[in-house]
């Protein structure tokens, strides 16, 4: 029978508890290291940081990033008449 080594997380959003091996960890965490961040960011005064999220929060906010920077992408809502 084979072994894996994984990491126990706590969403920071929801406080779900998981277990993810190395691998699927984005960076493997270090004794000593600095937080890593999921995600960090302001707007309108408004913080928010995710260390650790869980596969469903995770997801969701994959969709809504996804939804959110398409519409900034693509070209000014302002139209000019001709």
């Amino acid at each position: 029978m084979g072994q894996q080594q994984v990491t126990q997380i706590t969403c920071d959003r929801c406080k779900r508890v998981e277990h993810r091996s190395l691998s699927e960890l984005r960076a493997a965490p270090k004794a000593g290291d600095k937080s890593h961040y999921v995600f960090m960011g302001t707007y309108k005064g408004d913080y928010a940081e995710f260390e650790d999220l869980c596969t469903g929060c995770l997801s969701i906010f994959d969709n809504h990033w996804r939804e959110m920077t398409k519409v900034l992408q693509k070209s000014s809502p302002i139209r000019r008449k001709k």
